[in-house]
């Protein structure tokens, strides 16, 4: 019966992720994004990016995966669900 990720895989997922969003940021920025948050706390979880541009107000999700589609199926339909 497995106990989940090793000590050791746990920081290197850990690191995955947070050079994916450091990459989203770095992308966001290029496109004229202002960063607003990274790793905001809030009651329903953590939203690792918000960022605005314009009128425009975004929550994104980073996803550290080999390919677009293994991310896009990692995110789940509660972290999809709107923010009010």
């Amino acid at each position: 019966m497995g106990r989940g990720p090793s000590k050791t895989e746990r920081q290197r997922r850990e690191a995955a992720g947070r050079w994916a969003e450091t990459i989203a940021v770095l992308t966001l920025r290029i496109k004229f994004y202002r960063i607003l948050a990274r790793r905001y706390h809030c009651p329903v979880g953590e939203i690792d990016i918000i960022a605005a541009r314009e009128r425009t107000l975004v929550f994104i999700e980073a996803k550290a995966r080999q390919r677009s589609e293994q991310a896009m199926g990692s995110v789940t339909p509660r972290q999809q669900q709107p923010i009010t």
